[in-house]
């Protein structure tokens, strides 16, 4: 079942966490996301930096890695793709 972006899971990234396309999670991160969240890879999250931006994201089977989908609007109420 697709879920509102609004309703997914949002997690504090820092800049330089972000390689391109891709995010470099750190271990509490992932820890968080997998262990707590109970996320698994192809699942999605937002990834915000702090400082009004947003993206959304996609948890990948590599450990300590995501994925950066598409950017978001704080506004947004869509379906995540």
């Amino acid at each position: 079942m697709e879920k509102l972006v609004g309703q997914l899971q949002r997690l504090a990234i820092a800049p330089e966490q972000f390689q391109g396309q891709g995010i470099c999670l750190n271990s509490q991160q992932h820890h968080y996301l997998q262990d707590v969240l109970r996320l698994h890879a192809g699942d999605r999250f937002i990834a915000m930096n702090g400082q009004g931006q947003l993206w959304l994201a996609e948890l990948l089977a590599t450990p300590l890695q995501a994925t950066v989908i598409a950017p978001l609007s704080k506004t947004q109420n869509w379906l995540s793709p």
